[in-house]
């Protein structure tokens, strides 16, 4: 499993001191096997640090991918994807993986999580953040990035969000009702037109502006 060893300058967001660090960061989790990285990856611990300073923990993020061959699922998580580009994006030439993939990138591990999550309930993830641009407002989300509500779980037609901070702690829990036959065509044929040849940076916020793209007549 590719880590390495390497001396870092953090920035602890709580106290925004700088401290060195020297640690052993992953950088690719296979979801197939069993081991250190795929436990730590799906407890949260994954790359976490901890700032002298003020005692804070939190996810020292940087440019990994988490994949499963067995799902055809890949995960580019880059803290410097842009937010303003548009839903599908370039990986790095030399990540290679077959054809048929469901490929994302995201800016944060923990969203890389959620992607996990929705997979593993057999749910698509542009219904998912379907669901979060009609129940959620911008005001909703924290100023640092309007992408920390993430999906928890669904039972029936009930669905189950947390919002969570830069620490990755749980500010609010919510519960939403939601008929799956609700989901309107304009966002089946965008989930539709993910062919998996692409890597996609797919949230609320690019689906609300490839929903303008397609000059739908949606009220969001």
């Amino acid at each position: 499993m590719a880590s390495y060893v390497r001396s870092f300058k953090g920035l602890c967001q709580e106290c925004e001191k700088q401290f060195s660090m020297a640690e052993r960061f992953c950088t690719v989790v296979n979801l197939d096997t069993k081991g250190f990285e795929k436990d730590k990856f799906e407890d949260g611990s994954l790359n976490r640090v901890c700032c002298p300073y003020c005692n804070t923990e939190f996810t020292f993020e940087l440019p990994m991918i988490i994949f499963s061959l067995n799902m055809k699922f890949a995960c580019l998580v880059d803290p410097n994807l842009d937010v303003g580009v548009a839903h599908s994006t370039k990986a790095p030439p030399h990540i290679l993986l077959p054809e048929g993939f469901i490929f994302r990138c995201v800016r944060y591990l923990e969203e890389a999580r959620e992607k996990v999550r929705i997979l593993n309930s057999g749910l698509e993830d542009v219904f998912i953040e379907y669901i979060k641009l009609i129940s959620f407002k911008d005001e909703d989300a924290l100023p640092f990035d309007e992408r920390n509500i993430v999906f928890d779980s669904k039972d029936g037609d009930t669905y189950r969000f947390t919002q969570i901070d830069y620490n990755n702690r749980v500010l609010r829990e919510f519960k939403i009702e939601f008929k799956d036959n609700d989901i309107p065509n304009a966002v089946i044929n965008i989930k539709n037109s993910l062919s998996g040849k692409k890597w996609h940076k797919l949230d609320r916020i690019s689906l609300k502006e490839e929903l303008s793209c397609q000059n739908t007549k949606m009220s969001l």
